[in-house]
């Protein structure tokens, strides 16, 4: 054995799919040896991306996978281990604990649920997208909590990192002192960085499926839309058809009223369908002119007063004085907005008043025009108040078969709000009537 350096390399268990292989290598040379390590480490990155790619829930994968990095002897871990994910909510980021192995204490898994972003080994390792070497937790500062029992050891804390983020952290108890073997610590990073591969696949099939099933519940909604939209024009063309059949025979003013009123019912329709359409598409735009707040106000007064007066409902307009009729906006879009929301009042109205009132309020140096329509109606529910401004919703299946309607105007008139630079609100209760409420910036005509 003259000028040869003897090379000790320990015995290796590498466990493959027909069994165990034992491998004694005293008297292999080094590349055998590490021949014998990458065997090892491929089979371990093997077995937990199998584990990673079973069809169970993302904690019991995360489970699985630990399982296979707990059961490779030659990593030098204890058989305790566990998982955190990242959890975001708002401006605070935390890690949760998801999986565990090993023996915990109540207290321990109590106070460890969450761990404050940048905190402890776990919240560090995370932040710093490192991987954290603990020698004893009772030496490192870094180790900032204590339990009960608590026995000395070491740590490897690992990131699981995709794209150059922190998806979660693995954390894997050792005894004191780990060994910084060269291979353990490049070894772990690839395993984390599997790991973090398989949370970002998780978290877009979840995106992908939640996305299925809007684009499923919007393609209901359309279908349901369609049908009202058949049966609100159906109704009009019915009334304009025999109307006209009437007036063919005999002198009926009235008739003629009917139909008029039948006819802008489907004008009313159209205009909101292709409303739809254009904002969908983002081609609708609003304009800039010279125009009359107060002559808006009194037109759709003087508009809605007849249906108001059928119904024998009180139509009260109310204007502050201190309203500054003239300004520059978009007087169409603008009528448009408030006329839906006037007739919806009046028409969900059974008895009682509906209020039209306007003010004008100065906001970071500008002037804002704040209009109310406020009804005695019946009022509508939370539930159906976040439904009501989807396109193709309406509120409660009672009150669409009463009243009728596409589900289309509310949804629009939000929209036409915001794309004149202000805000559409409702506050309503269960038999307390409602409040709608427009504001929008003016500006000097």
């Amino acid at each position: 054995m003259a000028g040869h350096q003897a090379v000790l390399i320990e015995v290796a268990l590498i466990q493959l799919e027909a069994g165990w292989l034992t491998v004694l290598s005293p008297s292999r040379d080094a590349e055998q040896g590490r021949q014998v390590l990458r065997a090892v480490q491929a089979e371990a990155r093997a077995r937990v991306s199998r584990a990673l790619q079973e069809p169970t829930p993302l904690a019991e994968r995360l489970g699985a996978a630990l399982d296979a990095i707990l059961a490779l002897e030659d990593l030098g871990v204890a058989a305790r281990g566990g998982v955190f994910l990242r959890v975001d909510s708002g401006d605070q980021r935390e890690l949760e604990l998801v999986a565990t192995r090993g023996a915990f204490t109540d207290e321990f898994l109590a106070a460890e649920g969450r761990v404050p972003w940048g905190e402890c080994l776990c919240g560090r390792a995370a932040e710093s997208g490192e991987i954290l070497v603990s020698q004893d937790c009772f030496e490192d500062e870094r180790h900032q909590r204590q339990y009960l029992g608590m026995q000395a050891h070491g740590h490897y804390i690992v990131p699981l990192m995709a794209s150059g983020e922190a998806l979660g952290v693995l954390f894997l108890y050792t005894e004191p002192h780990p060994t910084r073997a060269e291979w353990r610590i490049p070894f772990l990073r690839e395993i984390g960085e599997l790991i973090g591969l398989a949370i970002t696949n998780h978290h877009l099939a979840e995106r992908i499926r939640v996305s299925l099933q809007e684009a499923e519940a919007a393609s209901r909604a359309k279908t349901r839309f369609l049908s009202l939209v058949s049966h609100e024009i159906r109704n009009p063309l019915t009334t304009i058809s025999s109307t006209l059949q009437v007036l063919k025979r005999e002198q009926a003013p009235e008739l003629v009223v009917s139909a008029q009123e039948a006819t802008a019912d489907i004008l009313r329709l159209v205009t909101d369908l292709l409303d739809t359409t254009k904002i969908e598409a983002g081609k609708l735009e609003v304009e800039a002119v010279d125009f009359d707040v107060c002559h808006v106000l009194s037109g759709l007064a003087m508009l809605h007063a007849p249906q108001a007066e059928t119904k024998g409902v009180k139509l009260v307009l109310e204007v502050d004085g201190r309203l500054m009729c003239a300004a520059v906006g978009d007087p169409l879009r603008l009528r448009q907005v408030l006329e839906n929301l006037l007739g919806n009042a009046i028409k969900f109205t059974e008895r009682g008043e509906v209020r039209l009132r306007a003010r004008e309020t100065p906001r970071e140096g500008r002037r804002w025009l704040e209009v109310e329509v406020v009804d005695s109606g019946p009022g509508i529910s939370p539930k159906d108040q976040e439904r009501l401004f989807t396109p193709y919703a309406q509120g409660s299946t009672a009150t669409a078969r009463k009243h009728g309607g596409t589900g289309l105007g509310l949804g629009i008139a939000r929209q036409l709000t915001e794309l004149m630079g202000g805000e559409l609100f409702l506050e309503s209760e269960l038999g307390a009537g409602t409040t709608a409420r427009v504001t929008m910036p003016l500006t000097n005509a």
